[in-house]
């Protein structure tokens, strides 16, 4: 289950850096 959600939040990341230009922990710290 942890390399299972250790995938999908990577793939995530690289999915919402394409959308923001950002990384997730990124766009946290600018809120």
């Amino acid at each position: 289950m942890e390399k299972c959600d250790f995938q999908t939040s990577s793939y995530f990341g690289k999915i919402f850096h394409q959308n923001t230009g950002m990384t997730p922990s990124q766009y946290r710290s600018t809120r």
